[in-house]
């Protein structure tokens, strides 16, 4: 696979090394503002009809539409495969935030992607490095935005933009990157014959983990997170083990303080409905915000599981706030924690309750439409009687000028008249 190189990897170029055997040789990279493409050189790039073998178009850019637009140019014109670059780290080239200073914006990196992507028919593939510098290398989270949007295969070059072309390529990255994405990887940097790189270029094998102290059980997986397992357990693979290495023991406890901060928040979010409604000076006087208000805080009476919500800590304090306390609620999170979930989130639970109160008034067809309508009706009556009411003004002050055009008219004359009797 013959890599884009600027200056080098021309047609004529690309044409001879298909001929001596490789499988993809890649295009000089073409920019994408079509403001440059008027030149000789520009030209030159854009021409692929009589390209040997499949033809591979490279862009850069950093706008999405502009991307997107030159990704098509190029297929009108002959391409078969596009490749997006993030990688190229020239100053030039970075300072208009294309290339690999792209690494640095991953949501610009997703964008790009999704827009190129959903504008062509062929495949589109991406270069990048491992990172913009030592203390970011995050080849992994760009490489997993690139499989979730729709790449079909990417290159990595094992340095980071900081690193140039100076330093040995990082394969241990490219490797890592490798095993977190099951899209084919193309490994770039220090490729100079196949022997003296065989050992690093081997390709990336399955995890494979052995559960039970006699290894009963071995589980295999081509990445390295475990979702399977375990219900509602996912283990991430950070090292490898060699043989008669210690084994690893893994205990499973419940997170009460993930739990705490998660019913807490709900708890919030509750206070925040229901004061937002009885402190409104409008909403307080709607029947139908009060009446929601009271039904919410009457839900949370009667028993879930056959207990009340004040036995597991709760509870609505002197001003009608509802509130935990928390040594009620690590209590039962440490007796009966599967008891509490079924409380609060089962088929009967809690917030099963909640969701069928206010779904009648949320519900598209529901009586905040409704509600929503009828304010718009009434609303839609006033703007009306306005403009009747301004229409009629109109009428009244056009009438009263006239009548007072006419009086202007008749003094007028009658200060004639009365002049010719006077002389």
């Amino acid at each position: 696979m013959l890599a884009p190189m600027a200056g080098i990897t021309d047609q004529p170029f690309r044409q001879l090394c298909c001929q001596m055997g490789a499988g993809l040789a890649v295009s000089e990279m073409v920019s994408a503002n079509p403001k440059v493409w008027k030149t000789e050189k520009s030209k030159r790039r854009l021409i692929h009809g009589t390209e040997a073998g499949i033809c591979s178009v490279q862009i850069a850019g950093s706008d999405p539409q502009e991307l997107a637009f030159a990704a098509q140019v190029n297929v009108d014109n002959g391409a078969q495969i596009i490749d997006i670059n993030m990688g190229c780290p020239a100053k030039k080239v970075n300072k208009k935030l294309a290339g690999s200073a792209l690494l640095k914006e991953p949501t610009l990196v997703e964008q790009i992607i999704q827009s190129v992507v959903n504008k062509v028919a062929v495949p589109v593939t991406l270069k990048i490095r491992t990172g913009w510098c030592e203390n970011t290398r995050n080849g992994i989270e760009i490489a997993k935005i690139a499989e979730h949007n729709g790449i079909q295969s990417l290159v990595v070059h094992g340095r980071t933009r900081n690193d140039f072309y100076k330093g040995d390529a990082e394969y241990d990255t490219i490797k890592a990157i490798k095993q977190a994405v099951s899209i084919p990887v193309v490994a770039n940097g220090d490729i100079t014959n196949a022997i003296t790189n065989k050992q690093d270029l081997t390709l990336a094998q399955d995890a494979i983990v052995k559960l039970g102290a006699n290894s009963a059980l071995t589980i295999t997986s081509s990445s390295n997170k475990l979702d399977t397992v375990i219900d509602g357990v996912t283990i991430d693979l950070t090292q490898a083990q060699s043989l008669g290495d210690q084994p690893i023991h893994i205990s499973i406890t419940q997170d009460q303080e993930s739990s705490k901060e998660n019913i807490q928040s709900f708890v919030d979010k509750f206070n925040s409905l229901t004061n937002g409604i009885t402190s409104n000076q409008y909403l307080k006087r709607d029947n139908m915000a009060a009446g929601l208000a009271r039904s919410l805080r009457n839900d949370f009476q009667g028993t879930f599981e056959g207990k009340t919500l004040f036995s597991v800590g709760i509870e609505f304090d002197r001003s009608g706030n509802l509130k935990i306390d928390n040594k009620k609620l690590e209590e039962a999170m440490a007796t009966n924690p599967e008891q509490l979930t079924s409380m609060l989130t089962g088929e009967n639970g809690l917030l099963s309750k909640l969701e069928t109160r206010v779904e009648p008034f949320t519900k598209s067809y529901g009586l905040m439409t409704d509600k929503k309508q009828s304010l718009q009706a009434s609303l839609n009556i006033v703007n009306r009687q306005q403009k009747d009411h301004e229409v009629s003004m109109e009428q009244v002050y056009q009438r009263y000028l006239s009548q007072f055009t006419q009086m202007q008219q008749t003094i007028a004359q009658l200060e004639s008249t009365m002049g010719q009797f006077g002389s």
